[in-house]
C-alpha cells in the first residue's frame, strides 16, 4: 500500500469516525469517570498539547522499518493490563501453531522475536503530519464549539492521535494480512483506531474483555466480544442507550457483535500461599485514590499488628507514591508491592484478604479465594462502588468504624451459597472445568473463527436479535 492510499484511507477513516468519537471516554464521559476528571497536565492550553502530540510521535519515531511477517492472528496490547489479559491466549495459540504477532504500545511486549513496538516510520510520520495541517483547523472549531475548556486545554493531544495511529495501523495491517485482529480495550484511542483501520480493511475483529465494565463505556463493535459473564453482558446492552451518539453504522456494528461468555481471562490464581505468620491484608491502589486515606487507613490496620501489602497501580509513577512510602519506610508491618515485577498470582499468594476502592482487582481476588472488602478512598469520587462488586454481591463494603476483628470474622464466612453466585455471574466460567484455562478457551474460539467451524461442542447459542443489541448470545455448556 503505497502512501497515498494511507492518507486516503486516513481522511476516509475520520470522515467516518471523527477524532472526538475515537477518543470516546475523554470527549464523551470526561465527567463521569474519575481518572479523567481528576488528570492534571503540567502544561495546558492547546499550543502545549500539540508540542505534547508531536513529542508522542518523536518519543516513538524509528528510521528503520522493521520486517513483519503475514499472520493469521493480529494481537495489540495498549498497556500491561491489556497484555496480562491476553498472555494466556497468546501463549495457547503458540501451542496450536496457529500465527500470531503481538503489537504493543507502552514498552509492554512478552519479548517473542517477530514481536513488534508501535514505532512510527518516517512514511507514517509524513501521511500524520499531512493529515494533522488539513484537520488541525476543522478539530480546533470543532472542539471550541462544544465549549468545555478542560477538553482544549488537556485533552487536545489525545484527540490528535489518530492522525498518526491510523496510518500506522494501515500500514502494518497491509503488511501483515491478518485474518482476525484481537484487543482487549474498546475505548482507548488506541484501540479503537485499531478497530476502525481493520474495519475498513473487511479484516475480522475480536474484543477480549481485560477488567469490569460500566454502562459509560462504548457500545461493542467488534465483529465478536469475548466478555467474562453475565453482569457484563447486561452492562453493554445498556451501553448503546447511554451512548451519546448513536447513528446507523454504531447500531449495526453492534447488531453484527457476536458474544461469548468466557470468564476472566488475567492469571490472577494461585496454587501454593506463601503467607506470613501475620493476618496480611493486601490493599492495592490507583491514581484515584486519596492518598491521605491510604495514609490513614494502613495506619488503622496494622495498629493492631495486621499486616498490609499496598500494590501500586502499574501506572503510578514513583514520585505518584514517594511521599506514602516515607511515611512507612522503617515500618515491618508495612510491605509493597510493584505489579512490574510481581505478578498478581505472587501478590494474592502473600496476603489473606484485599481491602481497596474502585478497582477490578476485587474480582480477580475472590476468583482467587481471597475475599474482597470495599472501602471508599475518595470523598470526591463521582461513583460509589462503580464496578458494583457490593451492589452484585461479590465484595463486602467497610464502614468508617470497621475493625481488623470484622474483617478476621467475615473473613471465615465469606464465600457463602448467595457469594459463589454472584462471582459466577462476573466470571462464567467459575467453578466449570474452563476455570484457570481461559487463554485455552479464547484461542479454541479464535481457531474456529479461523476454519469457520462452528463453536456448539462447547457454546449454547442463543439468538436475540428480537433484542436489536447483538447478533448472537453464546453460554458455556
Amino acid at each position: 500500500m503505497n502512501l497515498y492510499e494511507i492518507f486516503k484511507l486516513t481522511l476516509l477513516s475520520l470522515k467516518i469516525e471523527d477524532e472526538l468519537r475515537l477518543s470516546y471516554l475523554f470527549s464523551r464521559k470526561k465527567n463521569e469517570i474519575d481518572s479523567i476528571k481528576t488528570k492534571k497536565n503540567k502544561f495546558n492550553g492547546v499550543f502545549y498539547r500539540v508540542l505534547v502530540f508531536f513529542r508522542y510521535i518523536f518519543v516513538n519515531f524509528s528510521f528503520f522499518e522493521r520486517a513483519s511477517k503475514e499472520v493469521d492472528v493480529f494481537l495489540f496490547s495498549g498497556s500491561k493490563n491489556q497484555l496480562d489479559s491476553i498472555r494466556s491466549t497468546i501463549l495457547s495459540l503458540d501451542k496450536k501453531n496457529i500465527n500470531n504477532i503481538l503489537v504493543s504500545e507502552g514498552g509492554h511486549g512478552l519479548g517473542r522475536v517477530g514481536d513488534l513496538s508501535v514505532l512510527f516510520t518516517p512514511s507514517v510520520v509524513m501521511v500524520a503530519l499531512l493529515v494533522f495541517f488539513i484537520k488541525l483547523p476543522f478539530l480546533y472549531i470543532k472542539v471550541l464549539r462544544r465549549k468545555h475548556d478542560v477538553e482544549l486545554n488537556q485533552y487536545f493531544s489525545i484527540y490528535c492521535r489518530p492522525y498518526v495511529l491510523l496510518p500506522f495501523f494501515f500500514q502494518l495491517l497491509k503488511k501483515t494480512r491478518p485474518n482476525i485482529v484481537v484487543m482487549s480495550n474498546d475505548h482507548n484511542v488506541s484501540n479503537r483506531s485499531l478497530r476502525l483501520a481493520a474495519e475498513l480493511l473487511n479484516i475480522k475483529t475480536l474484543y477480549v474483555q481485560h477488567a469490569s465494565v460500566s454502562n459509560f463505556f462504548p457500545p461493542l463493535e467488534f465483529d465478536y466480544a469475548l466478555l467474562d459473564g453475565r453482569e457484563s453482558f447486561y452492562k453493554y446492552q445498556e451501553c448503546l442507550s447511554t451512548f451519546d451518539d448513536v447513528d446507523f453504522k454504531v447500531v449495526e456494528n453492534n447488531k453484527k457483535c457476536n458474544v461469548f461468555l468466557t470468564g476472566q481471562k488475567k492469571e490472577t490464581r494461585f496454587i501454593a500461599k506463601n503467607k506470613s505468620d501475620f493476618f496480611t491484608v493486601g490493599i492495592p491502589i490507583n491514581k484515584i485514590d486519596d492518598l491521605i486515606f491510604i495514609e490513614n487507613l494502613i495506619k488503622k490496620i496494622r495498629c493492631n499488628d495486621v499486616k498490609c501489602i499496598i500494590r501500586q497501580h502499574p501506572t503510578h509513577k514513583s514520585c505518584d507514591i514517594s511521599r506514602l512510602r516515607r511515611v512507612f519506610l522503617n515500618d515491618t508491618l508495612v510491605d509493597w508491592s510493584d505489579p512490574h515485577n510481581e505478578y498478581l498470582p505472587e501478590y494474592f499468594s502473600k496476603i489473606d484478604i484485599v481491602v481497596a476502592g474502585n478497582t477490578s482487582i476485587h474480582l480477580e481476588a475472590v476468583l482467587s479465594g481471597l475475599p474482597s472488602f470495599y472501602v471508599e478512598t475518595n470523598k470526591d469520587s463521582t461513583y460509589s462502588d462503580y464496578y458494583g462488586y457490593v451492589r452484585n454481591g461479590v465484595s463486602i463494603a467497610l464502614k468508617n468504624n470497621f475493625t481488623t476483628d470484622f474483617l478476621m470474622t467475615e473473613t471465615k464466612v465469606f464465600f457463602d451459597h448467595d457469594r459463589l453466585i454472584s462471582i459466577k455471574n462476573y466470571s462464567e466460567t467459575y467453578n466449570t472445568r474452563w476455570e484457570n484455562k481461559e487463554g485455552v478457551l479464547t484461542s479454541l474460539i479464535i481457531e474456529k473463527i479461523l476454519r469457520g467451524d462452528e463453536t456448539n461442542s462447547v457454546f449454547d447459542y442463543s439468538d436475540i436479535e428480537y433484542e436489536k443489541v447483538f447478533f448472537g448470545f453464546n453460554r458455556l455448556q
